[in-house]
Protein backbone atom coordinates (compact mmCIF):
# COMPACT_ATOMS: atom_id res chain seq x y z
CA UNK A 1 0.00 0.00 0.00
CA UNK A 2 0.74 3.88 -0.38
CA UNK A 3 1.95 5.85 2.22
CA UNK A 4 3.84 9.62 2.55
CA UNK A 5 7.30 9.37 4.45
CA UNK A 6 10.27 11.80 5.41
CA UNK A 7 13.49 10.07 4.11
CA UNK A 8 15.78 12.83 5.42
CA UNK A 9 14.75 15.77 7.66
CA UNK A 10 14.79 18.93 6.07
CA UNK A 11 13.08 17.20 2.67
CA UNK A 12 9.37 16.82 1.66
CA UNK A 13 7.71 14.04 2.17
CA UNK A 14 7.30 11.08 -0.67
CA UNK A 15 5.23 8.56 -1.72
CA UNK A 16 6.48 4.99 -0.89
CA UNK A 17 5.29 1.70 -1.19
CA UNK A 18 4.95 -0.15 1.95
CA UNK A 19 3.65 -3.77 3.36
CA UNK A 20 0.22 -4.45 3.38
CA UNK A 21 -1.71 -4.86 7.26
CA UNK A 22 -0.96 -8.20 8.51
CA UNK A 23 -3.77 -10.18 9.33
CA UNK A 24 -6.79 -9.12 11.19
CA UNK A 25 -7.19 -5.80 13.58
CA UNK A 26 -7.07 -7.26 17.51
CA UNK A 27 -9.57 -7.09 20.15
CA UNK A 28 -9.93 -3.31 20.24
CA UNK A 29 -8.46 -2.39 17.23
CA UNK A 30 -9.85 -1.67 13.93
CA UNK A 31 -8.32 -1.20 10.32
CA UNK A 32 -9.45 1.85 8.64
CA UNK A 33 -9.67 2.69 4.64
CA UNK A 34 -8.26 6.42 4.96
CA UNK A 35 -9.56 8.65 2.44
CA UNK A 36 -8.62 12.08 3.82
CA UNK A 37 -5.33 13.85 5.70
CA UNK A 38 -4.46 17.38 6.29
CA UNK A 39 -1.27 19.43 6.64
CA UNK A 40 -1.63 20.63 10.03
CA UNK A 41 1.22 22.78 11.77
CA UNK A 42 1.82 19.80 14.13
CA UNK A 43 2.14 17.96 11.15
CA UNK A 44 4.68 19.75 9.65
CA UNK A 45 6.50 20.24 12.77
CA UNK A 46 6.46 16.80 13.21
CA UNK A 47 7.86 16.09 9.93
CA UNK A 48 10.70 18.39 10.30
CA UNK A 49 12.01 16.42 13.09
CA UNK A 50 11.51 19.31 15.55
CA UNK A 51 8.28 18.84 17.33
CA UNK A 52 8.68 17.46 20.88
CA UNK A 53 6.49 14.73 20.11
CA UNK A 54 8.47 13.16 17.12
CA UNK A 55 10.87 10.21 18.13
CA UNK A 56 13.55 11.38 15.78
CA UNK A 57 13.66 7.67 13.80
CA UNK A 58 14.06 7.67 10.23
CA UNK A 59 11.86 7.32 7.70
CA UNK A 60 8.81 9.09 9.34
CA UNK A 61 5.29 8.73 8.78
CA UNK A 62 3.49 11.63 7.73
CA UNK A 63 0.57 12.78 9.68
CA UNK A 64 -1.51 12.47 12.74
CA UNK A 65 -4.67 12.02 11.95
CA UNK A 66 -7.47 11.42 9.03
CA UNK A 67 -10.96 10.46 7.64
CA UNK A 68 -11.59 6.94 6.70
CA UNK A 69 -13.64 4.36 6.34
CA UNK A 70 -13.99 1.64 9.21
CA UNK A 71 -12.97 -2.14 7.50
CA UNK A 72 -14.63 -5.44 8.28
CA UNK A 73 -12.20 -8.49 8.68
CA UNK A 74 -10.75 -9.09 5.52
CA UNK A 75 -10.38 -5.49 4.15
CA UNK A 76 -13.60 -5.13 2.66
CA UNK A 77 -15.65 -1.83 3.87
CA UNK A 78 -17.95 -2.43 6.96
CA UNK A 79 -21.84 -2.80 6.12
CA UNK A 80 -23.16 -0.27 6.42
CA UNK A 81 -20.17 2.04 5.78
CA UNK A 82 -18.97 3.93 9.03
CA UNK A 83 -17.10 7.05 8.21
CA UNK A 84 -14.86 8.18 10.96
CA UNK A 85 -12.11 10.76 12.26
CA UNK A 86 -9.05 9.05 13.51
CA UNK A 87 -6.06 10.40 15.56
CA UNK A 88 -2.67 8.17 14.86
CA UNK A 89 0.58 9.56 16.11
CA UNK A 90 2.27 6.82 14.30
CA UNK A 91 1.29 8.17 11.15
CA UNK A 92 -1.87 8.93 8.91
CA UNK A 93 -0.88 9.48 5.31
CA UNK A 94 -1.26 6.09 4.50
CA UNK A 95 -3.87 3.94 1.95
CA UNK A 96 -4.55 2.17 5.79
CA UNK A 97 -4.36 2.64 9.46
CA UNK A 98 -4.94 0.24 12.57
CA UNK A 99 -5.55 1.76 15.30
CA UNK A 100 -7.63 1.29 18.57
CA UNK A 101 -11.47 1.86 18.31
CA UNK A 102 -10.85 4.51 21.38
CA UNK A 103 -8.89 6.44 18.33
CA UNK A 104 -12.13 7.23 16.10
CA UNK A 105 -15.42 8.84 16.13
CA UNK A 106 -17.81 9.09 13.95
CA UNK A 107 -18.73 11.42 11.92
CA UNK A 108 -22.17 13.27 11.88
CA UNK A 109 -24.48 12.65 8.70
CA UNK A 110 -23.62 14.78 5.73
CA UNK A 111 -20.34 15.81 7.05
CA UNK A 112 -17.92 16.82 4.83
CA UNK A 113 -14.74 14.03 5.20
CA UNK A 114 -12.46 16.48 3.62
CA UNK A 115 -13.53 19.87 6.00
CA UNK A 116 -13.35 16.90 8.85
CA UNK A 117 -10.07 16.15 8.10
CA UNK A 118 -8.21 20.12 7.55
CA UNK A 119 -10.13 21.19 10.54
CA UNK A 120 -10.60 18.99 13.83
CA UNK A 121 -6.60 19.03 14.31
CA UNK A 122 -6.61 22.65 14.35
CA UNK A 123 -10.10 23.05 16.42
CA UNK A 124 -8.49 19.89 18.64
CA UNK A 125 -5.97 22.80 20.68
CA UNK A 126 -8.86 25.00 21.64
CA UNK A 127 -11.21 22.44 22.18
CA UNK A 128 -8.95 20.37 24.58
CA UNK A 129 -7.49 23.71 26.44
CA UNK A 130 -10.79 24.75 27.42
CA UNK A 131 -12.04 21.31 28.14
CA UNK A 132 -8.97 19.85 29.97
CA UNK A 133 -6.98 22.17 30.94
CA UNK A 134 -8.67 25.19 32.62
CA UNK A 135 -11.52 25.91 34.85
CA UNK A 136 -14.24 27.60 32.96
CA UNK A 137 -16.33 29.74 34.65
CA UNK A 138 -20.36 28.90 34.42
CA UNK A 139 -21.29 32.33 32.11
CA UNK A 140 -20.26 35.18 31.26
CA UNK A 141 -16.24 34.33 30.53
CA UNK A 142 -13.78 36.98 28.62
CA UNK A 143 -11.43 34.97 26.18
CA UNK A 144 -7.73 36.20 24.70
CA UNK A 145 -6.44 34.49 21.87
CA UNK A 146 -3.11 35.41 21.04
CA UNK A 147 -2.26 34.50 17.73
CA UNK A 148 -6.21 35.10 16.21
CA UNK A 149 -5.36 35.45 12.87
CA UNK A 150 -3.87 31.91 12.69
CA UNK A 151 -5.80 29.02 11.42
CA UNK A 152 -6.35 27.65 15.11
CA UNK A 153 -7.05 30.68 16.23
CA UNK A 154 -9.84 31.58 13.70
CA UNK A 155 -11.14 28.26 14.83
CA UNK A 156 -10.79 29.02 18.47
CA UNK A 157 -12.46 32.51 18.49
CA UNK A 158 -15.86 29.88 16.79
CA UNK A 159 -14.95 27.00 19.44
CA UNK A 160 -15.16 29.40 22.35
CA UNK A 161 -18.47 30.59 21.63
CA UNK A 162 -19.83 26.80 21.35
CA UNK A 163 -18.48 26.23 24.60
CA UNK A 164 -19.99 29.41 26.24
CA UNK A 165 -17.69 32.47 25.70
CA UNK A 166 -19.57 35.73 26.12
CA UNK A 167 -16.87 37.80 25.17
CA UNK A 168 -13.76 36.83 22.40
CA UNK A 169 -10.76 39.14 21.78
CA UNK A 170 -8.35 38.82 19.38
CA UNK A 171 -4.65 39.58 18.95
CA UNK A 172 -2.85 39.70 16.46
CA UNK A 173 0.07 41.74 14.17
CA UNK A 174 -2.16 43.36 11.14
CA UNK A 175 -5.49 44.67 11.53
CA UNK A 176 -6.68 43.62 8.48
CA UNK A 177 -6.53 40.23 8.93
CA UNK A 178 -8.37 40.72 12.38
CA UNK A 179 -10.85 42.68 11.01
CA UNK A 180 -11.42 39.18 8.98
CA UNK A 181 -11.77 37.33 11.75
CA UNK A 182 -15.40 36.47 12.72
CA UNK A 183 -16.51 35.88 16.67
CA UNK A 184 -14.44 38.72 17.98
CA UNK A 185 -15.84 41.42 19.83
CA UNK A 186 -12.51 43.00 20.00
CA UNK A 187 -9.27 43.46 18.56
CA UNK A 188 -5.61 43.92 20.08
CA UNK A 189 -2.77 44.93 17.49
CA UNK A 190 0.38 43.32 18.61
CA UNK A 191 3.25 45.90 18.78
CA UNK A 192 7.18 45.45 18.01
CA UNK A 193 9.17 42.49 19.43
CA UNK A 194 11.46 44.68 20.68
CA UNK A 195 8.87 47.01 23.31
CA UNK A 196 6.40 44.56 23.68
CA UNK A 197 4.76 46.41 26.48
CA UNK A 198 4.15 49.02 23.63
CA UNK A 199 1.19 46.64 22.87
CA UNK A 200 -2.16 48.15 24.30
CA UNK A 201 -3.77 44.98 25.53
CA UNK A 202 -6.05 47.72 28.25
CA UNK A 203 -8.48 49.50 25.80
CA UNK A 204 -9.82 45.91 24.07
CA UNK A 205 -9.53 44.51 27.95
CA UNK A 206 -10.44 47.06 30.75
CA UNK A 207 -11.24 44.09 32.94
CA UNK A 208 -8.57 40.86 32.08
CA UNK A 209 -9.76 38.29 31.01
CA UNK A 210 -10.94 34.87 32.72
CA UNK A 211 -8.67 32.21 29.99
CA UNK A 212 -5.92 33.47 27.62
CA UNK A 213 -5.31 30.50 24.78
CA UNK A 214 -1.63 31.36 23.48
CA UNK A 215 -0.49 30.20 20.07
CA UNK A 216 2.15 32.68 19.59
CA UNK A 217 4.69 32.52 22.62
CA UNK A 218 7.44 34.71 22.48
CA UNK A 219 7.03 38.37 22.43
CA UNK A 220 3.66 38.36 22.64
CA UNK A 221 3.18 36.63 25.56
CA UNK A 222 5.74 39.01 27.03
CA UNK A 223 3.63 41.71 26.32
CA UNK A 224 0.25 40.26 28.19
CA UNK A 225 1.94 39.64 31.23
CA UNK A 226 3.63 43.12 31.56
CA UNK A 227 -0.40 44.40 30.44
CA UNK A 228 -1.34 41.60 33.68
CA UNK A 229 1.33 43.32 35.77
CA UNK A 230 -0.42 46.94 35.29
CA UNK A 231 -4.06 45.64 35.33
CA UNK A 232 -4.03 43.97 38.79
CA UNK A 233 -6.69 41.41 37.77
CA UNK A 234 -8.49 40.88 41.25
CA UNK A 235 -9.99 37.54 39.67
CA UNK A 236 -8.36 34.33 38.47
CA UNK A 237 -6.44 34.62 34.81
CA UNK A 238 -5.85 31.35 33.24
CA UNK A 239 -3.11 31.33 30.43
CA UNK A 240 -2.87 28.29 28.63
CA UNK A 241 0.35 27.77 25.95
CA UNK A 242 -0.73 25.79 23.09
CA UNK A 243 1.93 27.46 19.94
CA UNK A 244 5.19 29.20 19.70
CA UNK A 245 4.89 31.03 16.14
CA UNK A 246 6.43 33.56 17.56
CA UNK A 247 9.37 32.17 19.46
CA UNK A 248 10.17 29.23 21.51
CA UNK A 249 10.08 30.88 25.34
CA UNK A 250 7.17 32.50 27.42
CA UNK A 251 9.10 34.05 30.36
CA UNK A 252 6.79 35.20 32.95
CA UNK A 253 7.61 37.91 35.35
CA UNK A 254 8.02 36.56 38.94
CA UNK A 255 6.69 39.94 40.40
CA UNK A 256 3.07 38.61 38.09
CA UNK A 257 3.11 35.19 39.44
CA UNK A 258 2.88 36.21 42.84
CA UNK A 259 1.02 39.29 42.76
CA UNK A 260 -1.61 37.93 40.41
CA UNK A 261 -4.19 34.82 40.59
CA UNK A 262 -2.12 33.67 37.56
CA UNK A 263 -1.96 29.63 36.66
CA UNK A 264 -0.14 29.09 33.21
CA UNK A 265 -0.35 25.38 32.04
CA UNK A 266 0.38 24.09 28.51
CA UNK A 267 -2.38 22.07 26.07
CA UNK A 268 -1.00 19.67 23.88
CA UNK A 269 0.29 15.77 23.10
CA UNK A 270 1.58 14.49 26.69
CA UNK A 271 -0.43 17.69 29.11
CA UNK A 272 -3.52 15.53 29.07
CA UNK A 273 -3.94 11.66 28.46
CA UNK A 274 -4.59 10.09 25.66
CA UNK A 275 -7.81 8.68 26.86
CA UNK A 276 -8.80 12.79 27.79
CA UNK A 277 -8.87 13.23 24.21
CA UNK A 278 -10.69 9.97 22.77
CA UNK A 279 -13.61 11.20 25.43
CA UNK A 280 -13.64 14.28 23.65
CA UNK A 281 -13.38 13.09 20.08
CA UNK A 282 -17.18 12.55 19.36
CA UNK A 283 -18.44 16.18 20.74
CA UNK A 284 -15.21 17.67 19.29
CA UNK A 285 -16.66 16.05 15.94
CA UNK A 286 -19.85 17.16 16.08
CA UNK A 287 -18.91 20.87 17.00
CA UNK A 288 -16.25 20.67 13.55
CA UNK A 289 -19.16 19.84 11.40
CA UNK A 290 -20.92 23.43 12.52
CA UNK A 291 -18.28 25.48 11.24
CA UNK A 292 -19.23 27.91 9.22
CA UNK A 293 -17.67 26.82 5.36
CA UNK A 294 -17.14 30.03 4.29
CA UNK A 295 -14.90 31.51 6.45
CA UNK A 296 -12.42 27.55 7.00
CA UNK A 297 -11.73 26.78 3.14
CA UNK A 298 -9.95 23.97 2.02
CA UNK A 299 -7.50 23.22 -0.69
CA UNK A 300 -7.84 19.52 -2.34
CA UNK A 301 -4.97 17.59 -3.75
CA UNK A 302 -4.09 13.68 -4.90
CA UNK A 303 -1.42 12.20 -1.80
CA UNK A 304 0.60 11.90 -5.33
CA UNK A 305 1.10 15.53 -5.63
CA UNK A 306 2.27 15.72 -2.10
CA UNK A 307 6.30 16.34 -3.05
CA UNK A 308 5.69 19.34 -5.17
CA UNK A 309 2.66 20.80 -3.16
CA UNK A 310 4.19 20.33 0.46
CA UNK A 311 6.01 23.52 0.15
CA UNK A 312 4.19 25.60 -2.56
CA UNK A 313 3.11 29.07 -1.27
CA UNK A 314 -0.72 28.88 -0.01
CA UNK A 315 -3.14 31.55 1.36
CA UNK A 316 -2.64 32.16 4.83
CA UNK A 317 -6.48 30.54 5.74
CA UNK A 318 -6.72 27.88 3.46
CA UNK A 319 -6.13 23.99 4.85
CA UNK A 320 -4.35 21.92 2.72
CA UNK A 321 -6.31 17.81 2.40
CA UNK A 322 -4.74 15.20 0.67
CA UNK A 323 -7.02 12.48 -0.50
CA UNK A 324 -6.17 8.97 -0.94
Amino acid sequence: MRAAEVQRWGQPPSVVLIPDLDGTAPDGDVDIAVEAVAVHQLVRARASGRHYSTAGDLPHRVGTDGVGTLLAPGSAAADPPTRVYFVSLSGSFSDRVRLPLAATAPLPPGADPHRAAALTNPAMSAWMALKRRVRLPPAGWTLLILGATTSSGRIAARIARSLGAARVVGAARRPDALAAVASLDSHVVLGSSSDPAATDFAEALPVAPDVVLDYLAGAPAAAFFSYLAAAKPDRPVQFVQIGQMAGPTVAVPAGVLRSCRLSVVGSGFGSWAMEELYDELPALVSAVAELPKEEFPVRIEPLEKIESVWAAPAAPEERLVFTL
